[in-house]
């Protein structure tokens, strides 16, 4: 089982937002308690979760889609559409309600209930 932030920081004697802080540069943490954090951090072999990062900074830039047949030739073309439309409209950091209304826009004109969209 990997190693998690949670790990580190007992091991260390700290907080989770201290191993957190040391490990992002951030907030005031001193000489001697960052390079303790450092030191369990490579003696326990700790490596950030990309997928667990992307959740706690809320920049998933993830869509779900559910299709009925992967092996129609007609879903995959859809599915390219959809994701280049979402990413050039990802790229303009819109609001989370805009970015809502472009993925229910989306949903429409792929012919699907934009209702379930929240």
């Amino acid at each position: 089982m990997a190693v998690t932030i949670r790990d580190v920081a007992i091991a260390a004697g700290v907080s989770t937002a201290t191993v957190s802080n040391v490990l992002n540069n951030t907030g005031k943490v001193g000489g001697r308690t960052q390079r303790h954090v450092l030191a369990t951090v490579k003696r326990l072999g700790y490596v950030p979760d990309v997928h667990a990062r992307r959740l706690a900074s809320n920049n998933r830039r993830t869509l779900g889609i559910i299709v009925s047949d992967v092996e129609n030739p007609f879903f995959p073309e859809i599915i390219k559409s959809f994701e280049t439309r979402a990413k050039s409209m990802w790229d303009t950091h819109p609001p989370i309600a805009e970015r809502i209304g472009v993925l229910r826009a989306l949903a429409g004109q792929f012919g699907q209930d934009p209702g379930q969209i929240s």
